[in-house]
């Protein structure tokens, strides 16, 4: 459902620092895909999202995603069809507006915006038993400004904004790596919930390897702007972190060596 071909990228072209992210890149995402993205520093995973949701142009290749070729469809035009969650927990809300608010506007997503008060009992109702579903107690909190919330419910609460409306594909930047590993894995399981039962296609950058290998149904790992290795079926669900790192050692002929990975 999204295709990916001949994707070139360079930063700064013709200036000291030039810098190619990606040259030839191609990639083929399938309905209902949840693939997890591991690599080095550098690798290009971030700027590999951002391709896909518009926030960088592309050099040359072609993006598809559905039969449709959005290779030069302005970013707040595919914010439409694609959701995204960021690492920090302050990009993905208003601070200053209350949780009801952000909902609303996460809500209204896709239809034609009004002066019209946003807010009514009924879709208040819908808010309460969205997030019900995440056992974190913000469906007492409605009224309540975000900046109160802590980033853990705070990034649970982009989540669900960004999940609502069900998207066609949905990008997770390293969506826990700014919370606490108890935290990060109360947002993680609520993604997978998520995910699984709306049947949304996502794809999620990480830094850590067990998430990477625990999650999803398809494992890429990139280098210097590669994928070097695809992992997908029996081979993913019978994965390890040292079978791995053996296998990208095999194809590489170097050892993968990236500290906040290898640590995390």
């Amino acid at each position: 459902m999204l295709f990916l071909e001949n994707i070139s990228k360079t930063f700064n072209p013709g200036t000291p620092n030039e810098y190619k992210v990606f040259d030839g890149l191609s990639l083929e995402v399938k309905e209902g895909d949840f693939i997890t993205v591991i690599g080095s520093n550098g690798a290009g995973k971030s700027t590999l999202l951002n391709i896909i949701a518009g926030v960088f142009p592309v050099d040359s290749g072609k993006i598809q995603l559905d039969g449709e070729n959005i290779t030069n469809l302005p970013e707040h035009r595919r914010a439409a069809f694609i959701g995204r969650v960021f690492q920090d927990p302050m990009l993905g809300t208003c601070p200053s507006m209350t949780v009801e608010e952000n909902l609303s506007l996460a809500y209204s997503r896709c239809r034609n915006i009004s002066l019209r008060w946003g807010i009514t009992a009924k879709n208040r109702q819908i808010f309460r038993n969205y997030l019900a579903r995440i056992s974190l107690g913000l469906e007492d909190r409605l009224t309540e400004k975000v900046r109160s919330l802590s980033g853990g419910q705070r990034q649970a609460l982009t989540l669900i904004m960004a999940t609502m409306k069900k998207p066609r594909i949905l990008l997770l930047d390293e969506h826990t790596g700014a919370l606490d590993p108890k935290t990060a894995m109360v947002v993680n399981d609520l993604t997978q919930r998520i995910v699984k039962e709306e049947k949304i296609t996502t794809i999620m950058v990480t830094h850590n390897l067990e998430d990477a290998i625990r999650m999803g149904n398809r494992l890429l790992m990139m280098h210097h702007g590669k994928i070097v290795l695809d992992i997908r079926g029996k081979e993913k669900a019978s994965m390890t972190i040292e079978r791995l790192l053996k296998k990208f050692e095999e194809v590489q002929g170097e050892k993968f060596a990236e500290d906040r990975i290898m640590l995390a």
